[in-house]
């Protein structure tokens, strides 16, 4: 057996008995669709030529609100962040992306240091030397072919204002996990100093947006049309914590039946049937 002659409804059937037994009395009325969506998560990581399933590439995010089938298996990343000023564009098409992990920020000398600004025209000189090291990190972005960026740290108002000013979109306080997967997803290299940035390292993603969420505040960032297809996200919808608490349980037990499966049927070419495995389970 192989990945492609798994049929949808070959799908459906691999999965749906296992979530028939396990499933919590608040999201068996789209149990078929669960299975599926966590049955097509697998196969999009799996790597055939390794033999091997990375359940690091499968992330699982949610937000409270919307129906349990607004629940979307979507083939890229999702952060829980959202662009660094309200004025940048909420759409960002064919995005060339800069995955920063150094500090967006004027160099600070590595010994222990102390600066008297005693005049107007110390603040003066020194609020000119920092706007000048922001703009000349934001034209070396820029020089690059990027057109986003995402930093692991955080920049200031006046790097924000300036970040405006100059079109470049940008995320901030993105955690290290995050990034890991945005790099996986776009084929980007992390970069952690500003003299190491290149064209080269740049990621791609054909669509970034910031996407909210009725009349909360609560916004995401959404990339996908990703470089590397492999990396996917599933996106649980409910209408409180606790659908959605049960239904990431319900994932992550389906998950671990998949590895199984597949360990057995596919990667070793096994020709023990689907329907023979499952009763081995219920024993």
């Amino acid at each position: 057996m192989n990945m492609g002659a798994l049929s949808s409804s070959s799908r459906i059937r691999t999965a749906s008995p296992v979530l028939w037994d396990l499933r919590p009395s608040r999201v068996n009325s789209c149990h078929r669709q669960m299975a599926e969506i966590a049955v097509n998560a697998v196969l999009t990581v799996a790597d055939m030529e390794r033999r091997d399933v990375d359940f690091e590439l499968i992330k699982v995010e949610g937000k409270v609100g919307g129906r349990l089938e607004d629940t979307k298996l979507i083939k890229g990343v999702i952060v829980d962040k959202d662009f660094s000023h309200p004025q940048m564009p909420k759409k960002v098409e064919d995005a060339k992306i800069a995955i920063l992990t150094c500090p967006f920020e004027p160099p600070k000398p590595k010994t222990k240091h102390k600066l008297d600004v005693t005049s107007v025209e110390d603040y003066k000189a020194l609020q000119k030397y920092e706007k000048e090291k922001f703009e000349e990190m934001i034209q070396q972005i820029k020089e690059t072919g990027a057109n986003l960026a995402i930093c692991q740290w955080g920049f200031d108002d006046e790097a924000n204002h300036l970040l405006l000013q100059n079109n470049l979109p940008a995320v901030r306080w993105v955690g290290g996990p995050e990034i890991e997967l945005i790099a996986i997803a776009t084929g980007g290299r992390i970069v952690p100093r500003f003299s190491e940035l290149t064209a080269e390292k740049l990621g791609f993603a054909g669509l970034v947006q910031e996407i909210s969420f009725g009349t909360t505040k609560d916004k995401m960032l959404v990339i996908e049309q990703c470089k590397n297809s492999r990396a996917v996200t599933i996106f649980i919808r409910g209408g409180n914590k606790m659908v959605r608490i049960q239904l990431f349980v319900l994932y992550c037990c389906l998950f671990c039946f998949m590895v199984w499966l597949f360990c057995l049927c596919v990667f070793n070419r096994d020709t023990v049937t689907i329907r023979k495995i499952i009763m081995v389970l219920k024993q």
